[in-house]
């Protein structure tokens, strides 16, 4: 019996249920293959929810599977980036009156300097 609405509890049975007790062994909180949702996979998801501090009820929803899904990766087993997207600069407005310039111009340079005559 498959479970409706991605509730699985004692009882269940089918390739979700398989699923599931395949990720509980790889975790070592599951001996023995089988394809039901009996008493031993309720008491090793209870360890398991209890360890990621979820609720604690021995059926897995959705919560329990994402956590089941997550919980196969470990530190290091993946590559994590971080993308800046391009920052966005202020255009500067060009002034036609070199008096009102506001920038510091360089007193080194003879010829003027974005608008600045450099004195």
């Amino acid at each position: 019996m498959e479970a409706p609405h991605g509730v699985y509890r004692i009882g269940d049975s089918g390739e979700a249920v398989a699923e599931i007790v395949g990720k509980l062994q790889r975790l070592g909180l599951l001996t023995g293959g089988h394809d039901v949702y009996d008493e031993a996979t309720a008491h090793a998801v209870r360890g398991f929810q209890q360890q990621r501090g979820l609720i604690v009820d021995g059926r897995v929803g959705p919560v329990t599977e994402r956590e089941l899904l997550a919980a196969r990766w470990t530190l290091g087993d993946r590559t994590l980036s971080f993308t800046l997207s391009a920052p966005k600069i202020p255009s500067i407005r060009a002034t036609a009156n070199p008096s009102s310039c506001s920038f510091a111009c360089s007193a080194s340079t003879s010829s003027p300097v974005n608008g600045c005559d450099g004195t």
